[in-house]
This record gives C-alpha cells, sequence and structure tokens, in this order.
C-alpha cells in the first residue's frame, strides 16, 4: 500500500492525497512500525504546502547552475565502511539532522536504530555496554569518555549500518556528524549516506586528534554533509564540510560488497 485514506462514520479524517505510507525496508535491522497522526492531518498539507513555496523562492533567489538537491525520504541510511585503524570496532559520537531552513530537526529513541545494535550484540540478552544507537542523538557529542556515544562490533561480511527513520517524507539541507572520540581509531573513516535505498553521498570523516596531555582535542569536533548551497549555511559550515566522493571508483568498488553480506537476523539466532 502507498496511499492510505480513513473514514470514520463517514467522515474523512485523513488528508486530501491521504497518508503517504513508508515502504517496507526488505529486511529487520529496524523495527519499520510507522506512526500516522490524524490529528497532524491539516498540518501536513499546510507544512507541505509552505514547503514548496520555500522551494520555489530559493530557487528563483539562486543560479540554477549552482543547485544543490536536498534529498527527501523517510530512511537516511549510513553505511560504515571503514575506521581510522581499529579491526574490531566501529564508532561515532553523535548526530544532528537540519530541515530545509536550516532548522535543527528534533530526533527521539525511535527514529535512530544500528546494526549490528552495539557491544551488546555479542552478549544477547545483556544491555551492559551504555554505547547504544539513541546517545547519537542526545545532544552530548563531544563526550571523551564514550558514555554518550555508540560503538558496535565489526563482524565478518556485515556492513555496519546506522538509520534515521522518519514518519513524513523528510528533506533535509544539512547533516553533522560527530565522529568517536575515546578511541579515535575506531572512528568512521569511510561511509555511504543511501536515502530510500537511493546513494546519495560517499565521503571521508576526519579522525579525532589527541593532545600531548592524553586528552581528545580538535579543532572542528564536527563534520557537515551539506545539501545547499545557501550562503548563510554555507558560511557557517565552510571549515566543516565534507567533499562528495560518489563519483569514487574505490567507495563504488566498496559499496557493491553489500550484495555479499550476510542476513544479521539470522546471525542472531546463531550467536
Amino acid at each position: 500500500i502507498k496511499r492510505l485514506h480513513v473514514q470514520l462514520n463517514d467522515k474523512i479524517i485523513s488528508p486530501r492525497q491521504g497518508f503517504l505510507l513508508r515502504r517496507a525496508p526488505g529486511h529487520c535491522y529496524f523495527d519499520f512500525v510507522q506512526e500516522i497522526v490524524f490529528a497532524h492531518g491539516k498540518t501536513m498539507m499546510e507544512e507541505e504546502q509552505k514547503r514548496k513555496q520555500n522551494k520555489q523562492i530559493s530557487t528563483s533567489n539562486r543560479d540554477s547552475a549552482s543547485d544543490i538537491s536536498m534529498p527527501n525520504g523517510f530512511i537516511f541510511e549510513f553505511q560504515l565502511h571503514s575506521t581510522h585503524g581499529d579491526a574490531y570496532y566501529i564508532g561515532l559520537n553523535g548526530l544532528e539532522f537540519y530541515d530545509e531552513n536550516g532548522e535543527q530537526i528534533g530526533l527521539a529513541e525511535q527514529n535512530i536504530a544500528a546494526c549490528p545494535h552495539s557491544v551488546n550484540t555479542l552478549n544477547p540478552g545483556t544491555d551492559d555496554d551504555v554505547r547504544t544507537p539513541d546517545k547519537l542523538i542526545d545532544g552530548e557529542n563531544n563526550d571523551i569518555d564514550g558514555t554518550h556515544s555508540w560503538v558496535a562490533p565489526i563482524l565478518p561480511n556485515v556492513i555496519n549500518r546506522v538509520f534515521v527513520i522518519f514518519d513524513r517524507p523528510t528533506s533535509v539541507s544539512m547533516i553533522k556528524i560527530w565522529n568517536y572520540t575515546k578511541t579515535s581509531n575506531r572512528g568512521v573513516r569511510e561511509f555511504s549516506l543511501l536515502v530510500d535505498d537511493l546513494l546519495v553521498w560517499t565521503g571521508i570523516l576526519d579522525k579525532m586528534s589527541e593532545n600531548h596531555d592524553g586528552k581528545r582535542k580538535q579543532k572542528v569536533p564536527f563534520n557537515t554533509i551539506l545539501f545547499s548551497d545557501e550562503r548563510i549555511l554555507t558560511d557557517h559550515e565552510k571549515q566543516t564540510v565534507l567533499e562528495n566522493k560518489t563519483s569514487s571508483d574505490t567507495m563504488t568498488g566498496q559499496i557493491s560488497s553489500q550484495n555479499q553480506s550476510v542476513d544479521y537476523c539470522k546471525l542472531l539466532f546463531e550467536l
């Protein structure tokens, strides 16, 4: 089902165009239940109309040759291909998403998932390690002791993934990424970003540096994926913006290896 119309006592309570249902992902890496809020039906229509108007205004105010398309979708999937040296674990400190107006998008625990989930996956039934996916969106991104970060094991033939899931199609102008700080070698190096299974970005995250006192210190503590060429965003984030390496032959070869990955859901039952 792509669109759903709902009636209550012969009265339509869904938006005129119906509720757009998210396509099932084809795997069980996360709970893909979708929440539909009837009270927001009218608001959704108004927001969609406003978004289209803003897009038209924005497009008319800039040179078409410099237009950068913002991805719009339900599921933003980070595929993590390598670390800065560690062969056993991979991690991140935090993520922040921004809408088409440059405003931060509020994320809750149900919006974030990862596969493998965390180090706790190595011991099913336990939750001793606090470095779980929800820590990526708790706002404590400059953490240096690991308690507000996410770490997962690197398993044979398994691509580590982090998912940000929305119940409505969401446009994103910018993503800020804080790499893993406690053990910098475990930080993400090469990664890809897919939106509803469409590859939109590949790049390399900076490794967090270490000063002579043994404390982690980074001049620019995060990297930025920028999908908008709006002057206010580019000027503000210009020191942190990543280069999109989507056309790289090396990354393309690594991404194609996902076809050889094992079914992690089956692996969980075999542990």
